[in-house]
């Protein structure tokens, strides 16, 4: 006699998850909770930057005049990096979106919240600490060939007094103010740097994870959206848009946001630290930002981080998938198995 299985128990481990799709693992994920919390962030950072730059203007108006007041407004409106103050509510301003964020993950319940951070729900500090040093290695490596090719092309020209926008200008700030400007730069730029990260390459591109499969379409909205975040030429921005695709292919690849921060950081502070000098011609967060070259330099640099980045970590095996924990899932079994007959039959 025989009679199928029916129903019974099974583990079964899922399917790995590549970074972009760690939303799926959350306890209490469902389709709309992700889009409640992009909203809600978006609504405490506009709270956030209301009152914190309500505070400042109240205490620069009670401490100088409306004359001064007034130049503040001016120097945020131009954005220039020469002037401690700006610079730091300039960077402070990006700052505010990471609390923000966090706060709104807590309060719809996307916890734990650190699954933004990596397939490991952590930040990897040692992985994060050794990307700093091919970043800074490719960075100035990039400047530096990009010089050279300048001034050869300037001689090869005729031209015998090769300017470049650190020779023509002529606004050194000075030690003290500069002095100032390192102190804010290397305290707040970090910051500035790894809160883009989260927020770009973790909060919204895990949200488009969570109900596409490919990366690529899951990172359309995060590297729009950081594109237009900046406010450079149209080659300026061509270029920002390779760096929010390398960092994007950076975080899929490696498994978290550790190699995009680190490039980030160093990008910003070698960049905040020379046009903090006023030497640069332009002393604007967007600069002079809009030649082929840069667009092409912004290439290479990506490129070859890229390349350095993938291959090391496929050295060191580093984790870029998470492997879900096995669970009992229920299984229907219609094979037919061989049953003893009851003992009144027989």
């Amino acid at each position: 006699m025989t009679q199928p299985l029916g129903w019974h128990w099974e583990w079964v481990r899922p399917e790995p998850l590549e970074f972009h799709r760690l939303q799926r693992t959350l306890p209490r994920y469902r389709w709309w909770r992700p889009l409640l919390t992009v909203g809600l962030a978006t609504v405490l950072y506009v709270v956030f930057t209301i009152i914190v730059f309500a505070v400042l203007g109240a205490v620069i108006a009670l401490r100088t005049s409306t004359t001064g007041l007034l130049a503040w407004a001016d120097a945020l409106t131009t954005m220039q990096v020469t002037d401690p103050m700006t610079l730091a509510v300039l960077l402070g301003s990006v700052i505010l979106m990471a609390p923000a964020v966090l706060l709104a993950m807590l309060i719809t319940g996307m916890r734990p919240w650190r699954h933004v951070l990596s397939v490991e729900f952590r930040l990897r500090r040692r992985w994060l600490l050794w990307c700093l040093w091919p970043a800074v290695a490719v960075f100035v490596g990039t400047q530096a060939l990009f010089t050279a090719f300048d001034a050869v092309g300037a001689l090869v020209a005729g031209d015998v007094a090769v300017t470049t926008s650190a020779t023509t200008a002529s606004g050194w700030v000075g030690w003290p103010v500069y002095g100032v400007s390192v102190v804010v730069i290397l305290l707040l730029v970090p910051l500035q740097a790894a809160t883009e990260e989260f927020v770009f390459r973790g909060l919204l591109l895990q949200t488009m994870g969570g109900w596409v499969r490919p990366a690529w379409v899951a990172a359309i909205p995060s590297i729009v959206l950081f594109t237009m975040g900046h406010g450079y030429g149209w080659w300026g921005q061509a270029s920002i848009i390779v760096f929010a695709i390398t960092t994007v292919v950076l975080a899929v690849r490696t498994g978290g946001l550790e190699a995009g921060i680190a490039l980030h950081v160093v990008n910003n502070l070698i960049s905040f630290l020379v046009s903090a000098t006023g030497l640069t011609g332009d002393d604007t967060v967007s600069g002079g930002a809009d030649s082929p070259v840069l667009l092409f330099q912004e290439l290479v640099l990506c490129g070859a981080y890229l390349w350095w980045v993938r291959a090391a970590a496929a050295r060191c095996r580093l984790p870029n998938r998470y492997n879900p924990a096995a669970a009992p899932v229920p299984v229907w079994d219609a094979t037919p198995v061989a049953t003893s007959a009851p003992e009144e039959l027989r």
